[in-house]
Formats: C-alpha cells, sequence, structure tokens
C-alpha cells in the first residue's frame, strides 16, 4: 500500500472507529474528508458506501448516486484497457463459474456459499474459487475441497487477478463480497469476464455497469420497487436469494430461559455496528414495556497490547487493529446508551463474544426473543437465532438491507413478527412476551420448519441458482454468436 498522509490516514481509522460504534454522521464525515485529501483511495470510498447502509435518513436513490459515484472516480478510467472476450459462444456446453471473496472463511458469506458448492452440478458447471484472503480455517478448507479449481488473490495485482480470468476462460464471474472489506471491485471493473454479477456478500448495489446482473428475491426487492436504483440488472430468484447451512453439530435450543427465570430476557447477537441510536431508543422503549425484561447484546473482547498498539499508531498506521478498538468502545457506548435512560445495569447484560461457533449458539439458550436491528437487518444473525428456536422480530424499510429478515421471515411462515412501524415492533414484542404458549411452541418447532422450508433447501436452492446461470449465459451467448 502507498504511503499516504498522516491526516488521511487519522480520518480514515477515526472513521472506521465511528463506523464500528455506529456513530454513522461521524464515520461518512471522516470518510468524505480522507476522499478530499486523498481522492485515490477506494478503499475510504467503499467504506463510506458501507457506513450509508446503516443510515435511515438517506433514500435509496442518494445512497445509489454516491455508488455511481465509484465507478466514476476509480473505474471508468479502466475501460481503455477493456479486451473482447474469445469465450466459446455455445449455450449447452460445460459453464465456468468464478466466484470472488475474502470471506472463504469463519465468515457469515460461508454459511451460504458452501451449500450450493456441495451442490453444484459438475457435469453443467465448472468451479473456480477466487480467494481475497490471507487467513486459512476449516471454512477454508472445506470451500476449496468443494471447488473445482482454487486461486488465492490475496497479495495479487488488479491486472493480474484479471489476467488469470482471462486465462481461465471464466464465462460468469460472481462478486460476493461488494463494498465490504478487501473486496476486488476494480477487477470486475476490467470486465475479465463477458457475464458479471454480484450476490450475498453486500446488501446494495456496487454501483459498477461492468457488473451486469445483481441476484436477489422479491421479498428483498419487490418488483418495481428498486429496479432505479441499482447499476445491475436485478435477477430474482424464487421464493429466496439465501440458502443456509447451520453449524454442524450444533447446540440444543433448549428450554424456553423465562420458564426459570421468571422474565423475559430479549437479545440481539448481531455485529454492533448495526445497534445505531435509534435501534437503542426503540429497544429501551420495549425494556420499559416489558416489566422486569431484560436485553442480551454481545461484544468482542480486547486485547489490551493491541488496543495501545493502535492508538500509538493511530495517526500513522493503514493497517491498525480496528477488532480491538472496535470492542473497547462498543461496549463503553452501549452502557453509557442504557444508564442515561435509566434502566440499571442488571436489566441490559453486555457479555463478551464467545471465542467458538459453538458457544456463541449456546448464548441463544438464554434468550427468548430476539431483536432484529434497523435499518440494516441481520442475515446470518436471523438465521441462527430462528434456527436455536428463538424467534426475531424485525422492521422492515423500503430497501433491500431493511427487507432481508423480513424476507426469512416469509420463507417460514411468521409474517406476524414484521412490522412496518416502530409502535408496531412494540407492540410485537409485548405481546409475544406475553405469550408463554407461542414462544414454547416456537422453541420446539423453528428448527423443524426451517429446516423443511426453501431456506435450507440446497438442492432446490442449487437448482435455481444454475438455471439462472444458464439463461443469463445462453443471452449472452445469442448476442455473441459467430
Amino acid at each position: 500500500m502507498a504511503t499516504i498522509h498522516s491526516r488521511t490516514c487519522e480520518l480514515f481509522n477515526t472513521g472506521k472507529l465511528n463506523y464500528s460504534i455506529g456513530r454513522f454522521d461521524n464515520a461518512i464525515t471522516n470518510f468524505e474528508e480522507s476522499l478530499i485529501l486523498e481522492s485515490e483511495s477506494p478503499q475510504s470510498h467503499s467504506n463510506l458506501l458501507l457506513s450509508l447502509n446503516y443510515r435511515d435518513d438517506y433514500s435509496p436513490e442518494r445512497i445509489f448516486k454516491i455508488h455511481c459515484d465509484f465507478y466514476q472516480r476509480f473505474c471508468q478510467p479502466l475501460e481503455k484497457f477493456f479486451k473482447p472476450h474469445s469465450n466459446n459462444p455455445d449455450p449447452e456446453r460445460r459453464i465456468k463459474i468464478g466466484y470472488v471473496s475474502p470471506d472463504f472463511r469463519g465468515h457469515a458469506v460461508a454459511f451460504f456459499i458452501a451449500p450450493v458448492l456441495m451442490q453444484h452440478n459438475a457435469e453443467r458447471f465448472e468451479v473456480f474459487a477466487y480467494y481475497n484472503n490471507r487467513q486459512v480455517d476449516g471454512f477454508t478448507q472445506n470451500i476449496q475441497k468443494l471447488s473445482h479449481h482454487w486461486r488465492n488473490i490475496s497479495d495479487v495485482s488488479d491486472e493480474q487477478v484479471v489476467e488469470q480470468i482471462r486465462k481461465d476462460k471464466i464465462d460468469i464471474l460472481v462478486d460476493l463480497a461488494g463494498h465490504s472489506a478487501f473486496n476486488r471491485l476494480l477487477v470486475f471493473a476490467y470486465k475479465p469476464a463477458p457475464v458479471q454479477m454480484t450476490w450475498l456478500g453486500y446488501p446494495n448495489t456496487t454501483g459498477l455497469p461492468t457488473i451486469d446482473y445483481r441476484c436477489t428475491d422479491n421479498n428483498a426487492d419487490p418488483e418495481g420497487t428498486s429496479e432505479s436504483c441499482y447499476s445491475e440488472k436485478i435477477y430474482r430468484l424464487p421464493d429466496t436469494f439465501l440458502c443456509y447451512s447451520p453449524l454442524r453439530p450444533c447446540p440444543e435450543t433448549g428450554q424456553l430461559p423465562s420458564i426459570n427465570n421468571g422474565y423475559i430476557t430479549f437479545g440481539s447477537l448481531n455485529n454492533f455496528s448495526k445497534v445505531n441510536k435509534s435501534v437503542i431508543k426503540l429497544w429501551i422503549k420495549i425494556l420499559k414495556t416489558v416489566p422486569h425484561s431484560k436485553l442480551v447484546l454481545i461484544y468482542n473482547n480486547p486485547d489490551k497490547s493491541l488496543v495501545d498498539k493502535a492508538i500509538a499508531n493511530a495517526k500513522t498506521s493503514n493497517e491498525i487493529p480496528f477488532a480491538s478498538l472496535r470492542a473497547l468502545s462498543n461496549l463503553n457506548h452501549a452502557k453509557k446508551a442504557f444508564i442515561k435512560a435509566g434502566l440499571s445495569t442488571d436489566r441490559v447484560m453486555i457479555r463478551e463474544r464467545s471465542a467458538t461457533d459453538q458457544l456463541h449458539l449456546q448464548l441463544y439458550q438464554h434468550i427468548d426473543i430476539a431483536l432484529d436491528p434497523f435499518p440494516y437487518n441481520g442475515t446470518t444473525t436471523t438465521m441462527e437465532s430462528l434456527w436455536m428456536g428463538v424467534p426475531v422480530i424485525t422492521k422492515q424499510g423500503n430497501s433491500h438491507v431493511s427487507r432481508v429478515s423480513s424476507g426469512i421471515l416469509k420463507n417460514i411462515g411468521l409474517t406476524e413478527l414484521i412490522a412496518g412501524s416502530d409502535k408496531e415492533y412494540i407492540n410485537i414484542a409485548k405481546h409475544l412476551a406475553m405469550n408463554t404458549d407461542r414462544l414454547k411452541t416456537l422453541r420446539k418447532t423453528l428448527r423443524s420448519i426451517m429446516s423443511q422450508s426453501n431456506l435450507m433447501n440446497a438442492k432446490g436452492f442449487t437448482k435455481n441458482l444454475e438455471a439462472m446461470y444458464a439463461s443469463i449465459w445462453k443471452d449472452w451467448c445469442e448476442h455473441n454468436k459467430v
């Protein structure tokens, strides 16, 4: 990474810290100012775009425009490097699919891509995985085994990755990261594959006209409501754009905790970045509405030595351990918000993020009802909560990022847990908290309901995905016949 001005580093790092604790006004300002000082920083711009997804006062049209600015600033100059594609335009031959991601590891994306890779029809599709990360774990090794070809591109330049993709003769290149961390969107800007798509890893448009399609469904993106806010053509899969694979082995759901506790325990095990001021304000109202109820949140435990290093290098370092700073700030930020609201410390339990996924899931055994943040809903967290027998209350908004959980709930028939307003969100929480029999039933049946739903039908889902690939490849072939 090239050396950049210390003030730019400070703004960039401060922006990431503000982003991590839900202070998105400040984060957006930080990233905008860093872009003024260092205009050639796609990382700052991607972080700015990611932060916008957490704002409920920005219209989808405004957010779309800022995404398009990314393309004009960083990608449009690369159009001069476009080359014609020599792929054989035969719609019936074996199709080469390339998946590009930094998250073939212990990450949310892995829970959704793994079942697809397990079910891909090897006779019809040849799978290439392009992994943009140095981290290797059990998830990485599993995904590598499920892929026909594995390419680690973490230390490879954009130009070299482009040449590799062209050499591999990829027919459909799929971005699984969007503007999230360690993305390789600039590779897609070169248009190395004849058909390019974005799916799964980012809840918004990429802003790149070189990416032809965005894979979604009619719940997250109802037809006729969001087309104008995507640079990509929308392709809606039947039922759901997600296929979940839970952790194996998985802890039992356990008994409804309120039976022994004598009070309702709400909980949100989402990344705390999603818990903004509006969310905290609403959750405080719920705690005050439901007598004696408690709330469980989680944070990542900081390593003091890393925190000290981060603070010492904040103005000059391009790569500092933000997970540690984030953890320290999350904890203080949450405590202050709830104490200021007059809630006693024993009603808000802020626990350390468990060291393993197994222990993390066991925390759901102490939660009666999960509360979904907004406007940035949970995805993996919503799935794992339901899998652990814990119903999720969500507030549905007017964009993809705020409709994911409602789509999940619709797929398992729990539309009564979808709120359209703050008042309805509180009322659902209040009435569900009073309905012990309903909570007991959900505790016992949610896992079975999920396992039989479209959300976990890996075979059926992958067939739908492959039908999409075949369709868009056929379209390309018809327009590129020799």
